[in-house]
């Protein structure tokens, strides 16, 4: 069933192997583009991404009748729709939300890294604000972090340097 989806444009994903019809949705014209404006201010607010957290609680926040209406009660309900209704838009691979282009690839390394201006220098306080202002897991901001760290050298407590550009000196090698 998993590839029916894939063939079948009226199907829409719900939630983790859950699915439903697009002939469901119970959203007029005005609320797409209220929610499409939605979308595109929170691409400009946030370098051209936004989190499926940080579009549900905004869609909560700014519409709730289309939440209530849909019976959208969770993140992932709210990412669907939008999916469905914008993926000539943006690009959607969940839990990330970017505009086209924006990014190499939609994992959270290269879409932090890439956010934070791909820094010789990282400051891992960056990073997790980062992460919190996403509400990306916690596990999974420390084990994408831990990958990053792979790649930098650390200097302190929370400043990294990449490997590629980390030098002694002759003086810092005696």
């Amino acid at each position: 069933f998993n590839n029916a989806f894939y063939s079948v444009p009226w199907l829409i994903q719900w939630e983790y192997g859950i699915y439903n019809c697009s002939d469901n949705l119970n959203i007029d014209a005005d609320e797409i583009l209220d929610l499409k404006h939605l979308v595109e201010k929170l691409m400009k607010d946030n370098g051209g991404y936004c989190s499926q957290e940080l579009l549900y609680k905004n869609v909560v926040r700014k519409l709730p009748e289309v939440c209530a209406r849909n019976h959208a009660s969770s993140a992932q309900n709210v990412f669907y729709i939008a999916a469905y209704l914008f993926a000539e838009d943006f690009l959607f691979n969940r839990p990330h939300i970017a505009s086209k282009g924006r990014f190499t690839e939609l994992d959270v390394k290269t879409i932090a890294l890439e956010l934070l201006g791909c820094p010789t220098i990282l400051n891992a306080g960056d990073f997790f604000d980062l992460a919190r202002k996403f509400e990306w897991p916690e596990v999974t901001a420390s084990i994408v972090f831990s990958n990053i760290e792979k790649e930098y050298v650390r200097l302190d407590k929370n400043t990294y340097q990449q490997k590629d550009a980390f030098e002694l000196s002759g003086q810092d090698q005696e």
